[in-house]
């Protein structure tokens, strides 16, 4: 038998018979065809977490819903940032616990100074700073926010932290009344730890860098000081 000399001749075969077979033989032959519905079922099936076991099939993100592990392979690109979302999430945790924190020690420590007074009516006055002064800090904070510092959190949350920073102003402004020192003292000293205090704690709370901190608490300090002395005369 020659070897790719020319078609090969096989006895009791006619040559339309060799020509089928040949053709049959140099044809590939067709996988089985898998309809579309039959490949999502089997994968859905094969969908489970390799922590717990867990049907993740529907499950829209990466992560086990029931044990918190990863439930797919990603890219290490993936897994930076879906490790830099949980480092924000605790953080945004941290932030929200430390803000029912200042909120409670602030309320906690005045309406306490007032009742050590015995002058619980000065509570009245109290709560016209706190609701004066923060209304007015909150309108000058939203509008620097449109004007140059932008939202990067929900308007309510930052409106909250920023509420609960007016109440440890509040506790700090009476603690230093309440200390043993001149009038003129008093009038030195409280200004200038409060506006301190107020920036740093813009800063932390709020997550603004030096200046914009800077500018929002001399502003909204003095549209809040400037808001309650008005109200006095409403």
């Amino acid at each position: 038998m020659a070897a790719d000399d020319g078609p090969v001749e096989v006895e009791g075969l006619t040559p339309e018979q060799l020509a089928s077979l040949q053709k049959a033989v140099e044809s590939p032959v067709p996988a089985p065809a898998i309809h579309p519905a039959e490949m999502i079922a089997t994968s859905r099936k094969a969908a489970r977490c390799a922590a717990c076991g867990h049907d993740i099939s529907t499950t829209e993100g990466e992560v086990c819903p029931k044990c918190g592990n990863l439930s797919r392979p990603r890219s290490s690109q993936a897994q930076t940032a879906a490790a830099n979302a949980r480092q924000y999430a605790a953080d945004d945790r941290v932030r929200n616990r430390r803000t029912i924190v200042y909120a409670s020690a602030g309320l906690a420590v005045t309406v306490g100074l007032r009742l050590a007074q015995r002058s619980p009516e000065l509570l009245l006055e109290d709560a016209r700073y706190l609701v004066v002064g923060s209304a007015c800090g909150m309108a000058v904070y939203y509008l620097c926010c449109l004007i140059f510092i932008g939202f990067d959190q929900p308007l309510w949350v930052q409106l909250l932290r920023l509420l609960s920073v007016y109440l440890v102003l509040l506790a700090v402004l009476g603690v230093i009344v309440a200390l043993p020192m001149s009038a003129c003292m008093t009038l030195i000293i409280a200004p200038a730890v409060l506006v301190v205090l107020y920036v740093m704690l813009l800063k932390r709370e709020l997550e603004l860098d030096q200046l914009d901190a800077g500018i929002v608490g001399i502003v909204s300090g003095a549209a809040a000081f400037g808001g309650i002395v008005a109200s006095y005369y409403v």
